[in-house]
Parts: C-alpha cells; sequence; structure tokens
C-alpha cells in the first residue's frame, strides 16, 4: 500500500495548493471592501453592502464570549474580524443572499475551515 499513501499524499498537496490559489484569488477580488460598516453596540455591526444597483444591508452580531469561545480563542469581537468575517460570507454567496442577521458562532458551524479563513481575511 506504499503507492497508495504517495498518491494520497500528492492528492493531499494538490488540494492545498488549489486553496491557496482559491485564497490569493479571493484576496484579489476583496481588496476594496465594497461595503460600510457601522458598530451599533457592543459586538454588533451593522453593514451596509453593495449589491448591484442597490444597497443591501446585512446586520452581524458578534459577542466577545461567542466569537472567543467559537473559534478556541483565534478570533476577537471586533471590527477587524467582523469586517473579515462578512468578507468570507461574501466568498461564498451574494449580497442580496445573505440573511439579515447573522452571528459569528453560526457561520463557524455552517463553513468548515471559516475559521483559518477569517483569520487569513482579517490580517
Amino acid at each position: 500500500m506504499v503507492g497508495h499513501g504517495v498518491a494520497t499524499s500528492q492528492r493531499r498537496s494538490e488540494v492545498a495548493e488549489v486553496a491557496r490559489m482559491a485564497d490569493v484569488m479571493a484576496d484579489k477580488e476583496m481588496a476594496m471592501d465594497d461595503f460600510e460598516i457601522v458598530e451599533q453596540q457592543d459586538g454588533e455591526y451593522l453593514f451596509r453592502i453593495g449589491a448591484g444597483d442597490e444597497t443591501a444591508s446585512v446586520t452581524l452580531s458578534l459577542t466577545l464570549d461567542g466569537a472567543e469561545a467559537a473559534s478556541d480563542g483565534q478570533l476577537a469581537d471586533n471590527e477587524a474580524t467582523a469586517r473579515a468575517t462578512v468578507r468570507y460570507l461574501l466568498e461564498h454567496q451574494d449580497a442580496d443572499d445573505l440573511p439579515e442577521q447573522v452571528a459569528l458562532p453560526d457561520v463557524l458551524v455552517a463553513y468548515p475551515g471559516a475559521i483559518d479563513r477569517i483569520v487569513r481575511l482579517r490580517d
């Protein structure tokens, strides 16, 4: 089964390279934030996101306990995390399709690998 291990290792390398390239492409596409952000209260942000000719509004609710606990301390309740989370969501769906209320812990449960990507988008 040595050949199988080599093929699996090669496949993992190919998958990692594709993921890295997707991250680079997404970073280029999202280099300019196409949204405005206003902090509403502790841990809650209102985004006005450009959606073609119209503007969609998304409220992203983050709490310190929820963000840190759900991400094993990798994400904090701050504007940088809020912006990165919205950028992450926009990589996966159009602004028109985003729900009005989004909680970061729900995003992390719904999207495997979201924590790592949000961290990269934040930095």
